[in-house]
């Protein structure tokens, strides 16, 4: 089993391919949530942050991604830790994010 911080470490590396809506990539964010389900407030707070700090194109495909591990992973602490800040999650990202 990978160490706490491996696991956030390799996680944070998979979001920077988070780019543009990629389903393929968000199930393999997904499962690899799944898999580190034990680490899942880190996981949270990298998902966050990473929707905070990349430019205003690539804060969607997060989004995809909160909605992703809500659906599929329902009985995880998961949906009790996004649901914490997603009003503010969301806000921010549609503040930044430029309808065409």
């Amino acid at each position: 089993m990978a160490s706490r911080d491996d696991s956030i470490t390799g996680y944070r590396q998979a979001l920077l391919g988070l780019n543009e809506v990629n389903e393929p990539h968000i199930t393999f964010l997904t499962i690899l949530a799944m898999q580190h389900a034990q680490h899942a407030y880190d996981i949270v707070c990298a998902i966050e942050t990473h929707i905070e700090m990349v430019n205003p194109n690539a804060k969607l495909p997060a989004i995809y991604l909160i909605d992703s591990i809500v659906r599929n992973l329902p009985q995880s602490p998961y949906k009790f830790l996004l649901k914490k800040n997603i009003v503010h999650t969301f806000t921010s990202v549609f503040e930044k994010v430029r309808i065409n």
